[in-house]
């Protein structure tokens, strides 16, 4: 779409889309025909990294359309009554902002920088003795775990990473496809991206075991550290005029080089006339 929004020299462009991975599976929130019964797919590419494809995404020019998109996709999420919780989250939830800027700079040159922001809502762990799950929301909660699990691991391991290049120890690697919730969150965990966590805990005693492990959890996530760098993208046009400016520069080069150098007025560097004379009359002898 067209940029909407103005400051100074600069145009803005801001879109948003919002899926839940719910066993395994990814759904469309804020598509309500595909939400209920279509199963989206991971892809990546060198331009995008890691996307939903065919996911909905909606233009915004406020923020109040965004909030607005936000409470239309919560309502389509999926909801389920334990023991531990009337409305426990079944599953994860992804809100993806993407903002993009255009700049002219100096030559004419097209400039623009990308952004993208991923507002994870987690579902929490769930033990089966204190929520007494059965049927699907035993098989909710099975799902559940098992990409937190993979989760934990991926921040562990990110963390492991973050004190081996500060001392060259051994890299471990990265295991983003255990998970789909992973794999989607590749570039905000262990990217060109900053990562920060919100922890809910229960403060009732029964839940310390719970509130141990989100606050553990929280800890691991404080140890990645990743040099985050703007995202700048040259248009295909710009592209081109560099390369014609380059091709000028070397022309001017080469054609410098074929311009006859002065003579040097340095005594102590010869020319091929003073080299002639010299041979001919060669210096007189100092008498000792």
């Amino acid at each position: 779409g067209a940029f909407r929004a103005h400051k100074g020299d600069r145009e803005f462009f801001c879109k948003g889309s919002m899926v839940e991975l719910y066993n395994e599976k990814i759904y469309d929130l804020l598509d309500p025909v595909r939400a209920s019964d279509h199963n989206l797919q991971l892809r990546e590419s060198m331009s995008k990294g890691v996307y939903v494809e065919n996911q909905t995404e909606i233009t915004f020019e406020t923020a109040e359309e965004a909030l607005a998109a936000v409470r239309r996709g919560a309502e389509g999420r999926r909801l389920g009554a334990t023991a531990m919780n009337r409305e426990s989250s079944r599953s994860h939830t992804v809100f993806t902002l993407v903002v993009e800027s255009r700049s002219v700079e100096a030559g004419d040159l097209v400039i623009s920088r990308t952004a993208r922001l991923n507002i994870v809502d987690l579902a929490g762990s769930e033990r089966q003795k204190l929520t007494q799950a059965t049927g699907d929301r035993q098989k909710e909660a099975n799902y559940i775990n098992k990409s937190l699990l993979c989760l934990g691991t991926v921040i562990s391991s990110l963390a492991a990473l973050s004190d081996a290049q500060r001392t060259s120890a051994f890299r471990p690697h990265i295991k983003y496809r255990d998970s789909k919730l992973t794999f989607l969150l590749r570039d905000s965990l262990g990217g060109n991206s900053k990562t920060n966590m919100i922890a809910n805990v229960n403060p009732l005693t029964k839940f310390l075991g719970e509130s141990l492990s989100t606050l553990k959890f929280a800890q691991r996530t404080k140890l990645i550290r990743n040099k985050a760098k703007v995202n700048e993208d040259l248009s295909a046009a710009d592209v081109a005029a560099l390369k014609a400016q380059i091709v000028t520069l070397r022309e001017q080069l080469a054609a410098a080089a074929t311009i006859p150098r002065q003579l040097s007025n340095d005594p102590f560097e010869s020319s091929p006339e003073t080299d002639e004379d010299a041979a001919e009359n060669p210096p007189a002898r100092p008498k000792l």
